[in-house]
């Protein structure tokens, strides 16, 4: 059974760099409005699984997905990664 990769390098490149934690917890660091970063805490960003079904039972597929928790409450919030090459 053949592994699927990223058509194009510009994915492969893009899956690579934002598999790696160090880069996403930058990524959000710096670019997140300064009201949600100081909600979240950067120390549990975690990726998980990048494909789901939503409520309609349609699927999804993302290049990658991460969770992190809101600072001191018990919820989670989701942060899609999605690079479009159009």
């Amino acid at each position: 059974m053949a592994t699927e990769h990223p058509a194009s390098p510009h994915d492969r490149f893009f899956r690579e760099a934002f598999s790696r934690k160090e880069m996403a917890q930058g990524f959000i660091a710096e670019y997140l409005p300064e009201q949600v970063r100081n909600r979240i805490d950067l120390k549990t960003l975690e990726i998980v699984k990048d494909s789901y079904i939503d409520k309609e039972l349609q699927a999804h597929y993302s290049d990658i997905l991460y969770k992190i928790s809101l600072a001191g409450k018990p919820a989670f919030i989701y942060l899609l990664f999605e690079h479009k090459s159009y």
